[in-house]
């Protein structure tokens, strides 16, 4: 025991517990499941591993992933050949030492490591689109995402590219199911349009997310009840969140349409454009900033594509209409309902995630069409070109809005703070925002940055109140010269 508290261990007892797994197959101690081919395979590689395992900031629990990777070999030996090869062994330590959850779903998929093993450079790639088999869509999707998480842990994928494949995972399953769904109904080639808003909308959906739907609908070109169009969308919603024994593909939020929870599920184009002219919200007009196609019948979207730019972007703004956003995300800000000592929310607490969208999405509105090709754009892709739009520009000649300076901070910040709300989920395997106390700070702090829990509180906390005076600055800047 003393020996494993040199490499680092600090529960001894729990890591012999792993080591006889490693060793015997079974936490008893005994002779377990592992041939002595197998037995000799570990030895083999012990030195080299634990090594490297002593090296990672909680060795205990890269001990432990190690271990439950084994738990899913039927050949043990295969795994202790391939952990050998010193770029197999840091693969599996990385993983090991940040994530408990990819680890587990790794040892649910023994292939996929030993194709990692074999090609890293092929099976690690960016999504773009399913591999080749039968397995149920639920599967593919946590293989998909299995594999883009663990890119993003090695630092492969930075966080947007990260998101964007998860959003493309998201993309994909959609279509196949809507795809799937048309023809068991059949109501192949409806005219019904799934559209995406919020986080899928613009591409950055966050691993666990749920995700905002739009049905549109053109029942000028449908000639069936329009029952089986609302049927069809319902199908699509059902079969997106119903758990099964390979896990639930994603819940779905479509509360974004047109008079919310209490109207129909599916909305005629034609309507839906009468509502945006007419009793559409502010707040629905900004949500509108997140409005994509994924699935479905683009010709529906297409049809009144003039009409949604000319209504979202190119109309009136209300009088006042920055203070009314600032006032909603105060009202946001202060439903936080927590205990003791002020938390840390990344996401909607002062500085956070929701600071900088609402910033980006009041831009969108502010730049009318001179924007459009950032429509719809992730946030660090559209605080990358948004100063450079004429509307924004001239604003920000005068001192006004948000210039290329502080663009360039606040996406910094950003990129920073959605990083860790990713590794909360990843490492932590937290759904939450609030920025976690104790040990599991000390863990995400490093895992993310190598800094020490108060220290990266600390630093957080500065990158938040950086992200909360820029945007009070720039948005009050959006509103010099108004378009009305």
């Amino acid at each position: 025991r003393e020996v494993l508290r040199r490499f680092g261990f600090t529960d001894p007892a729990g890591a012999m517990k792993q080591l006889r797994v490693l060793t015997t197959g079974s936490s008893l101690g005994a002779e377990g499941d592992l041939d002595a081919r197998a037995r000799e395979a570990f030895r083999a590689v012990a030195p080299a591993l634990l090594t490297d395992i002593g090296r990672t900031p909680d060795p205990d629990m890269t001990l432990a992933g190690i271990a439950a990777l084994l738990a899913g070999r039927a050949d043990a030996g295969q795994l202790y050949a391939q952990l050998q090869a010193t770029q197999v062994r840091r693969f599996a330590i990385d993983a090991s030492s940040r994530s408990s959850r990819l680890v587990r779903a790794l040892a649910r998929r023994p292939l996929l490591l030993d194709e990692i093993a074999s090609d890293p450079g092929a099976v690690l790639a960016r999504f773009r689109g399913w591999r080749s088999g039968v397995e149920p869509l639920a599967s593919r999707k946590e293989q998909a995402e299995t594999v883009a998480g663990i890119r993003f842990l090695l630092g492969l994928s930075s966080i947007e590219e990260y998101t964007d494949d998860l959003s493309a995972i998201a993309d994909a399953a959609v279509s196949e199911v809507f795809a799937d769904e048309s023809r068991r109904s059949k109501c192949a080639g409806a005219p019904l349009a799934v559209i995406a808003l919020g986080k899928l909308g613009s591409r950055e959906l966050m691993i666990d997310a749920d995700v905002d739907l739009l049905f549109l609908s053109d029942t000028s070109r449908w000639k069936r009840k329009p029952a089986a169009l609302a049927s069809l969308a319902q199908s699509v919603v059902t079969r997106l969140g119903e758990v099964t024994n390979d896990g639930r593909l994603y819940e779905v939020d479509t509360r974004l349409r047109p008079e919310g929870r209490n109207a129909p599920l599916v909305t005629d184009a034609a309507a839906f454009v009468r509502y945006l002219g007419g009793r559409a919200s502010l707040w629905e007009r900004q949500t509108m900033t997140r409005f994509r196609w994924i699935a479905g019948d683009p010709a529906v979207v297409e049809a009144i594509r003039g009409d949604f730019d000319a209504l979202v972007y190119d109309a009136p703004l209300p009088p006042a209409w920055v203070d009314t956003i600032l006032k909603m995300r105060q009202t946001m800000e202060s439903r936080i309902r927590t205990r003791g000592p002020a938390p840390i929310d990344l996401k909607l607490g002062r500085g956070g995630v929701v600071d900088v969208e609402f910033l980006v999405q009041m831009a969108l509105l502010r730049s009318g069409r001179s924007g459009r090709e950032l429509h719809a754009s992730p946030v660090l892709s559209a605080l990358a070109s948004l100063p450079s739009v004429p509307a924004l520009a001239s604003l920000a000649s005068h001192g006004a809005a948000l210039d290329t300076s502080s663009a360039a901070r606040l996406s910094d910040c950003y990129r920073h703070i959605r990083t860790a709300q990713a590794f909360m989920r990843l490492t932590l395997e937290e759904r939450g925002n609030l920025l976690p106390e104790g040990p599991k700070l000390e863990r995400l702090a490093l895992v993310h940055t190598g800094a020490h829990a108060e220290e990266y509180r600390a630093q957080m906390l500065s990158r938040m109140q950086e992200v909360r005076k820029i945007v009070d600055l720039a948005a009050r800047g959006l509103s010099v010269g108004d378009r009305a």
